[in-house]
């Protein structure tokens, strides 16, 4: 079976641990809802919940102001806590004050994301056409980029197939360049030079591999991982721990507030030191997986121009 790679798939693996598994009574969407609609339509007897609940569909959180029995119908706020007001159809399921909501699992991963910057980083490629005569090329670059990792020109003899290429073998020769930034825009249109430093230059195509950030300008369940937002197949699971660890910390918070006791008690339950073990190991797990696949995309792209 093949890994699912939408941010939509990802969350629902997390999901899926025992430990952050559904909690509390569910239901089934029985019609499709109208993003910003207040009223939503079950399949079963809202019997489990009551004005105050806060209800999960998808990536939205609603809070209930009313239910009507009869009609299974529930009146309610949309886009609860800031969540995203979204379309929503049939027959998706309806949790009731979820432990943990999607809404709050898609931030985690978006957070943890971007707390990998200046560990990992995206892969971009570009084509820049040379000639013999210039030594100084438009980057062509759309936003940030990191630094340079590698610039290769199109083979010239007619025996080479130029549209095999690879990153790891000499098909294509290495060219020395470097990245000059800062430019005026009326100069190079993208703020940033492709500057050829070495010996000898050639009319033909150049390719140029860049480090840049991850692409997070959209990021929903329907969001690919890897060919949206730029992460390799085989960071997933870092990108699972690193949810799992954030959902884990986030439960002690409330594990350790006296005043959801209601009373004072003694009580062989599960203590807030527990929730910060069971977290630290999903840390531990995120942080050594996060520092194997800094080590692996360094080696794979070893530095030839300074940042």
């Amino acid at each position: 079976m093949a890994l699912g790679t939408t941010v939509d798939n990802l969350l629902n693996r997390v999901r899926r641990d025992a430990v952050l598994g559904l909690h509390g009574p569910n239901y089934t969407l029985a019609s499709n809802y109208t993003a910003g609609a207040t009223s939503i339509v079950l399949g079963e007897d809202p019997m489990h919940m009551g004005p105050g609940s806060i209800v999960g569909l998808d990536a939205e959180l609603f809070y209930v102001t009313a239910i009507d029995s009869a009609s299974k119908t529930l009146t309610v706020i949309p886009g609860y806590l800031g969540s995203t007001q979204a379309n929503h159809n049939t027959p998706n399921v309806v949790e009731v004050d979820p432990r943990f909501p999607k809404a709050s699992l898609i931030d985690y991963a978006a957070q943890e994301i971007h707390s990998w910057s200046g560990r990992l980083w995206r892969t971009t490629a570009l084509d820049v056409d040379a000639t013999v005569s210039e030594t100084t090329y438009d980057l062509g670059a759309t936003g940030e980029v990191y630094f340079l990792l590698d610039v290769r020109a199109e083979p010239t003899r007619s025996s080479v197939d130029p549209i095999v290429f690879s990153w790891t073998d000499d098909r294509w020769p290495h060219v020395d360049a470097r990245i000059v930034r800062e430019h005026d825009s009326a100069d190079f249109a993208s703020g940033m030079s492709l500057q050829l430093t070495g010996l000898p230059r050639r009319n033909g195509r150049l390719r140029v591999a860049l480090a840049q950030p991850f692409d997070l300008s959209t990021f929903d369940l329907s969001t690919d991982l890897v060919t949206a937002v730029g992460l390799e197949a085989s960071w997933l699971d870092l990108l699972e721990f690193g949810v799992r660890w954030r959902a884990l910390a986030s439960l002690s918070v409330g594990r350790a507030d006296w005043r959801t006791a209601g009373m004072a008690r003694e009580s062989e339950e599960v203590t807030p030191l527990d929730m910060i073990r069971v977290s630290g190991q999903a840390r531990d797990m995120r942080m050594a997986r996060l520092a194997d696949e800094g080590l692996t995309l360094r080696a794979r792209w070893p530095y030839r121009v300074a940042p």
